[in-house]
């Protein structure tokens, strides 16, 4: 039977966990660092990948590299 993730990362959660670690909460950085200790799986919505790519689009958040290969990265690697 596959593992079923037991926490669900909102987008800004997930970002901010690789992109602009100042900006999590506590509360968000005790949650997932647990999560990670323990081996649980955390998991993104699909549609954050969407959320993503529009903000980067309409220069909200800034990302290093083409957005495709960033986000390839984010999937490949989430929480990394």
């Amino acid at each position: 039977m596959p593992e079923v993730a037991s926490l669900l990362a909102d987008t800004h959660v997930w970002f901010r966990w690789r992109n602009q670690p100042s900006k999590r909460t506590k509360s968000q950085a005790r949650v997932l660092l647990m999560a990670e200790r323990r081996g649980q799986l955390v998991a993104v919505s699909a549609i954050s990948l969407w959320e993503l790519a529009q903000v980067v689009s309409r220069g909200r958040v800034r990302i290093d590299g083409p957005v495709d290969v960033w986000l390839q990265g984010m999937v490949d690697h989430p929480l990394d």
